[in-house]
Order: C-alpha cells, then structure tokens, then sequence
C-alpha cells in the first residue's frame, strides 16, 4: 500500500510539552470501503461478542494476545513521549534496555483507599 503524507500539525501540547504531528493517509484509491485485500471481521458490539464467545466456548473477534500486543503498544508509546526521547524495547524481557526510569513506568499504579486485588495462592 502506498502512503501519502498528509500534512505536518504543529501545536498540539502533551504533558505540558509542544510537539509536531505527522499526519499519514493511505492512498485515496485505496481509501473505499471494500478495496483493501484483507478483510478483518467486525463487531458493532465489542461486548456483546466478548460475552457471547465466553457463553458459546468460542473465540472472540479480538483474541486476548491480540489485545494485549495492542495495549503494550499503546502503553510504550505514552512512556516515550511522557520521557521525552527514544526507547529500546526488549519484547523478550518485556522491559526497556538499560532504562530504569522507562522501566518504572510499567508498574501499575497502587490503588486508592481500600481497594487492593485478593491474594491468591
């Protein structure tokens, strides 16, 4: 597919920081709804799909590893740019190369007040 680059936006702040967006486009022939090769199923119910494949032994429209690769790119991506600079990721280790302070940011939060998960074991 060929990609078009679309325009630079300038302006926009994150953590108190300006920063410069490059927007990219798809090519606009390929832009049509049913011209794209591959087709990805779709759920106008995300939920409801979810419970139905618990309830029917089957598998949901966005597997568990797919979401969770999408949320670890999600997450890294906001650590780099709360950080202020590139990134090295070890997908094995699943923690930045030689980066304690990235690598504190993975850690969830502690929960407020009396809220804390039960011990299992």
């Amino acid at each position: 597919m060929r990609v078009v680059l679309n325009k630079l936006v300038e302006g926009k702040t994150i953590n108190g920081r300006q920063i410069k967006v490059r927007q990219f486009l798809p090519n606009e022939d390929l832009n049509q709804c049913g011209a794209m090769p591959i087709k990805l199923p779709a759920s106008d119910h995300h939920i409801r799909n979810f419970l139905d494949a618990i309830k029917h032994g089957t598998q949901p429209i966005c597997d568990i590893e797919t979401a969770v690769h999408s949320d670890t790119l999600c997450r890294l991506a906001l650590i780099a740019v709360k950080q202020g600079r590139k990134l090295e990721w070890n997908p094995e280790a699943e923690r930045f190369t030689k980066d304690e302070a990235a690598n504190a940011m993975l850690q969830p939060r502690p929960f407020r007040g009396d809220w804390k998960l039960p011990e299992v074991g």
